[in-house]
């Protein structure tokens, strides 16, 4: 059942990113046969898809006004006879006025150009300091100017940020040049003059479901605490489609795009870093947030291995 329904949500990934790019290359991608119901699957609202392997169901999420029960009959005539659940979806990106000053050198979870967070500062191949942020929120394409807390306070540009129309991770990397400003690598804001300091960085195989993990915004006033609830989910809005994203528990708001997620480990002030906030989605009535991963993260921004090899998995106290 498991590999059915794995299947059915990469057919959706491919027709999400058709509709999210509806040119011959992306059409090219759908299976044979699929050609006569191109006009059907424009109009199909899809906004997430997850399997939820507990439940053994496929998950979608309806983005927009089409009838629910019209909307199933059209997945199930494309999908086959899986478990199906549908939900009605909202997805927000969080970027929006942030909250805290200048830190300085610069820190992770603390805000970029007046609108987002900062991830993290990473050292890069050649030593040079580099800072991941948000693609949503620096825009698309290279050669943007960032600055922390605003842009002001210019450190440096945007000098890898791949097109959000089909990505894994919701992140850019910009280098540091401003030696005045400078950056402190693997510390994240966790109060005035204090920081934590990044043990580690997971892949997300290695951190399991109900993982405790903490989301710290530039905008949201303290330090945000949820679970994992589910991996491997595929979201679409306006700017295209995220696939492998983590929906978590904890609460962001509007300006903490970027965000560095992390869980705690049994050394006080000691954190591994998971991921990057990229936005909420709101599923029927319930709000989560989704995060992308440290191996997208790593993979799409050309980034160094650190320390040799990513963390092994979290202690079982770390999990609830």
């Amino acid at each position: 059942m498991s590999s059915s329904l794995h299947t059915a949500q990469e057919l959706l990934n491919t027709v999400m990113r058709w509709q999210s790019e509806p040119d011959q290359a992306t059409q090219d991608l759908l299976p044979a046969g699929l050609e006569a119901h191109l006009e059907q699957l424009k109009d199909l609202p899809l906004g997430m898809a997850y399997v939820d392997d507990e439940r053994e169901e496929l998950v979608v999420g309806l983005a927009g006004e089409r009838d629910r029960e019209d909307a199933g009959r059209a997945l199930r005539a494309l999908l086959g006879d899986v478990p199906l659940r549908l939900s009605s979806v909202q997805v927000t990106r969080d970027d929006a006025p942030a909250k805290k000053e200048d830190c300085r050198p610069i820190w992770g979870g603390v805000r970029m150009n007046s609108g987002a967070t900062i991830a993290v500062v990473y050292k890069l191949s050649d030593g040079s300091l580099g800072t991941i942020l948000s693609s949503h929120a620096v825009g698309e394409g290279t050669g943007q100017t960032v600055g922390q807390a605003a842009i002001t306070s210019a450190y440096g540009k945007v000098t890898i940020n791949p097109s959000l129309k089909s990505r894994y991770s919701d992140s850019a990397l910009a280098v540091i040049t401003n030696t005045r400003i400078g950056g402190e690598p693997n510390k994240i804001w966790a109060a005035p003059n204090t920081a934590y300091t990044v043990n580690d960085y997971a892949i997300s195989s290695n951190t399991p479901l109900r993982l405790v993990i903490y989301m710290q915004g530039a905008q949201t006033p303290e330090l945000q605490r949820g679970v994992i609830w589910q991996k491997g989910v595929t979201i679409k809005d306006a700017r295209g489609v995220l696939y492998d994203q983590v929906l978590a528990t904890y609460s962001a708001q509007s300006g903490d795009s970027g965000a560095p997620i992390f869980y705690m480990t049994e050394y006080p002030g000691y954190v591994v870093f998971v991921g990057l906030h990229a936005g909420r989605i709101i599923e029927d009535e319930t709000t989560y947030a989704y995060y992308s991963t440290w191996e997208a993260i790593r993979a799409e921004l050309k980034l160094p291995q650190y320390k040799g090899a990513e963390v092994s998995a979290p202690s079982a106290q770390s999990v609830k």
